[in-house]
């Protein structure tokens, strides 16, 4: 929809393109007209923009402001969420404060306020922690964590999140992961941890909890693809192999991270009787130990149409054999 009938669809006012038309338009509306187009048109950003530093002037109250608080530009942002703390902000505004003004230190002054109230969500507490412009604010909402009533949902998100900066996050996350234990977890929300955190002292944990779980086959994969038990690793494709699965993830992790042999053959035979795509056939060719089938997959490879570069440039550097690492290099650069 062009700006000119989101104008006439909001305001009901209809125009037509012209020089300078958004500075007279933007000046020819009253301040209740500006908060309905701030409100709704977003785009073009220079109309919103104008709209919004033309509100900003007027006397808002914090309900009004708040609005402001998502303009386009930066600058003007920051000069509202200014405003806007010094007028005793709710929790709700201090949220769109936080988010709107993320690692800047009038983000970590909205922090810090929220810090004081009792109502926040732990959801904004978390982002809070994540986007805070100094290492201490951070801090502060962490030790605020760790004394509130955390759900599943809420240590998924923190075992997710937390493990992009280990600097800040790391020392709190065995804390985290000690509390988040004693909570009456099922095998799906430890196969979520497992996928996504990437600390791996707690996805070694994890495999150890999920294999009495009697988990579901791709759960079992996830713990051979993340975990560094060897034992682990080794029951968890045992029990892959058992189920006669033909799932691609569970069995090509198996070629790929198991250290028993026969597992890794018999995981390659049952992908090669399926149509795979290239990256499961680049991990054959590197990680199989039965060189006939190495071949066998390098083969249906180079039959794909149009191959990942990527996958080629891999075999060169992981594969095992020297004629393979030669022809995939070749390869690549016809490509």
């Amino acid at each position: 929809m062009s700006v000119f009938k989101k104008i006439k669809e909001f305001l009901g006012i209809s125009l037509k393109e012209a020089p300078n038309w958004e500075e007279i338009f933007i000046n020819s509306l009253s301040k209740e007209q500006l908060l309905i187009l701030v409100k709704n048109i977003r785009y073009p950003e220079n109309l919103e923009i104008l709209a919004s530093q033309k509100l900003f002037k007027m006397d808002l109250t914090s309900q009004e402001l708040i609005i402001l608080v998502r303009s386009a530009s930066k600058d003007l942002r920051i000069e509202v969420a200014r405003k806007l703390l010094k007028m005793n902000p709710s929790t709700d505004e201090l949220e769109d404060i936080l988010l709107s003004s993320t690692r800047t230190v009038v983000g970590d002054e909205a922090i810090e306020k929220m810090l004081e109230k009792s109502d926040n969500k732990i959801s904004i507490l978390i982002t809070a922690s994540l986007f805070s412009h100094h290492t201490h604010i951070a801090e502060k909402v962490v030790q605020k964590l760790l004394k509130s009533d955390l759900s599943i949902n809420d240590y998924s998100h923190i075992f997710k999140s937390y493990t992009y900066d280990e600097k800040v996050y790391l020392p709190f996350l065995d804390t985290f992961w000690e509390m988040f234990k004693k909570m009456p977890f099922s095998e799906g929300d430890l196969a979520h941890i497992l996928v996504f955190c990437k600390y791996q002292k707690i996805r070694d944990e994890i495999g150890s909890l999920l294999l009495p779980l009697n988990p579901h086959v791709a759960n079992l994969g996830y713990i051979v693809a993340n975990s560094h038990v060897e034992s682990n690793i080794l029951e968890a494709s045992k029990r892959i192999l058992e189920q006669n699965t033909k799932d691609t993830l569970p069995l090509i992790a198996i070629v790929s991270k198991a250290s028993n042999h026969d597992y890794k053959i018999e995981a390659t035979k049952r992908l090669l009787k399926r149509k795979q795509d290239s990256s499961v056939y680049r991990d054959i060719s590197c990680h199989c130990p039965d060189k006939e089938l190495r071949l066998k997959a390098w083969n249906k490879l180079i039959q794909i149409t149009r191959i990942y570069e990527p996958d080629l440039e891999y075999i060169h550097q992981h594969g095992l054999d020297e004629e393979l690492k030669k022809q995939a290099l070749e390869l690549k650069n016809l490509n």
